[in-house]
């Protein structure tokens, strides 16, 4: 058994175990994470590992996949711990994380204890390619996973998410994938809403999360793309709460960019026992 050192922060929703500072293999950090978001444990959608002492902080999840909500709770963390710069009334920095073969920025505000507007900064060499794999069904590659978006009008949602989920996965060849997603995009008066299922081939797990921003991204893509929408984009997320998709002027010049926004809250900090890994020596 091993004792590990962990924040728990909720991203729109979106529970996330980040363990602090320990060093552990790829196939470690999937046992690790695996025990801990499991009912009866410390319960969460995902989990991952921050290097907050390294030159350029650093976030491993745990099947390497790329995940923006834990990305902006990894902001969270790096603005608590002072390795932001104040950037007027926010702060920001630079970070390396899994699934992402470049350096993202990232953007804090604190707006009470414990409570944070947090976003990330995608600068991609180009759009992220959008096909149609079927009526009412897109594929968008965002780096480090693959979503499916569908038109929730045309397309019930699942019953059972693991056995429709992995269908789906199967139909369009997504099963390999490291990561992938069934993004459900609804268009009403009040706007655009998602109800995402992830799945992580590393630790073998599909959760109906609370809310998704890589999925976020997926359906503003869809939303621009086939609906014509502009501007900034505000999806809400099952757990109640928005994210924000908003263009950015790219670095590159054919470049592509948008910041990723919403809220944070820290829900927990302390030590979590974790039994599948041996006690350090």
């Amino acid at each position: 058994m091993r004792i590990l050192p962990f924040l728990k922060y909720s991203p729109c929703g979106n529970t996330t175990i980040l363990v602090r500072n320990v060093p552990l293999s790829p196939a470690e950090r999937a046992r690790a994470a695996a025990e801990m978001i499991a009912s009866g444990h410390l319960e969460a959608e995902q989990a991952g590992y921050a290097d907050t002492e390294a030159a350029l902080p650093r976030l491993d999840m745990m099947g390497g996949e790329f995940c923006v909500n834990a990305t902006r709770a990894f902001a969270a963390q790096l603005f608590e711990e002072g390795r932001l710069t104040p950037e007027g009334e926010a702060s920001g920095g630079v970070v390396s994380v899994s699934g992402m073969p470049e350096r993202l920025r990232v953007r804090v505000r604190r707006v009470a204890p414990g409570r944070f507007e947090s976003a990330v900064l995608l600068d991609l060499p180009e759009a992220p390619p959008l096909e149609r794999v079927a009526p009412g069904i897109h594929l968008v590659r965002v780096p480090g996973i693959a979503h499916l978006v569908l038109d929730a009008a045309a397309h019930p949602l699942p019953v059972d998410k693991d056995r429709d989920t992995a269908a789906l996965f199967a139909r369009f060849g997504l099963l390999d994938e490291d990561a992938a997603g069934c993004i459900w995009l609804r268009r009403g008066p009040s706007g655009p809403s998602i109800t995402p299922f992830v799945r992580v081939r590393e630790t073998g797990t599909t959760y109906a999360e609370t809310a998704c921003g890589s999925g976020t991204l997926a359906a503003s893509v869809v939303c621009r793309a086939v609906y014509g929408d502009a501007g900034e984009l505000v999806l809400m997320q099952p757990g109640g709460e928005a994210l924000r998709v908003t263009r950015a002027d790219p670095v590159r010049p054919d470049g592509w960019a948008a910041w990723i926004g919403g809220p944070v809250r820290l829900l927990a900090r302390g030590e979590v026992f974790v039994d599948c890994l041996e006690e350090e020596r």
